[in-house]
C-alpha cells in the first residue's frame, strides 16, 4: 500500500534525517470515516493502544502526541497525553496566526482564549506548540527534566 511503501518510509526518513530519531511504530485507523471506530482521532484508543504499547502510560509526561489538526489534540487531551501541535500541514493557520503576534516558537497556548484561531476547543489545552515535527523532536530531546521551560504565548 502507499502508507506502506511510500509514506511511512519517508517519515521515518524526515525524522531521522531532521533530528536524528526514529519511529517505533506506526498506527492508523483502516475503517472508512463514516464507520464508527474507537481507533479513529478524535477517540484516543489508537493512542491509548500505542502509549500501553510502549509502557508510557504515565499520564501526560509519559507520552507526546504530536499532531497537526484539532482531532489531533482532542484524542491526546482524551488519553491523557501531552498535547504538541506543529504548525505544518493544518497546523499552518496556527503558525501564521502566533506570527503574525510576534510569537516565537517554541510557545505554550494554556487556554482557549490564548489561541489567535479560535479554532481548539478547551479540551485541547494545554498545547505547546512548534514549528514542525523535526523542531519538536529537537525541543522536546533538549529538555533537562520533563518539566516545560519554553515561554508562554503572552510573556
Amino acid at each position: 500500500s502507499t502508507l506502506n511503501e511510500v509514506i511511512h518510509p519517508a517519515m521515518r526518513r524526515m525524522l531521522h534525517d531532521e533530528a536524528g530519531a526514529s519511529i517505533g511504530s506506526i498506527l492508523y485507523a483502516i475503517k472508512p470515516r463514516d464507520v464508527p471506530c474507537d481507533r479513529r482521532k478524535p477517540a484516543p484508543g489508537m493512542l491509548l493502544e500505542a502509549m500501553n504499547e510502549h509502557g508510557c502510560m504515565d499520564v501526560y509526561y509519559g507520552c507526546i502526541m504530536v499532531g497537526d489538526t484539532v482531532t489531533d489534540m482532542q484524542a491526546a487531551a482524551r488519553a491523557g497525553a501531552r498535547r504538541a501541535l506543529v504548525c505544518t500541514g493544518h497546523g499552518e493557520a496556527m503558525g501564521a496566526a502566533l506570527a503574525a503576534r510576534n510569537v516565537e516558537l517554541p510557545c505554550r497556548i494554556s487556554m482557549r482564549c490564548d489561541d489567535p484561531t479560535m479554532s481548539f476547543p478547551d479540551e485541547c489545552f494545554p498545547m505547546d506548540v512548534y514549528a514542525s515535527l523535526g523542531h519538536c523532536v529537537d525541543c522536546v530531546l533538549a529538555e533537562s527534566s520533563y518539566q516545560w521551560s519554553a515561554r508562554a504565548v503572552y510573556d
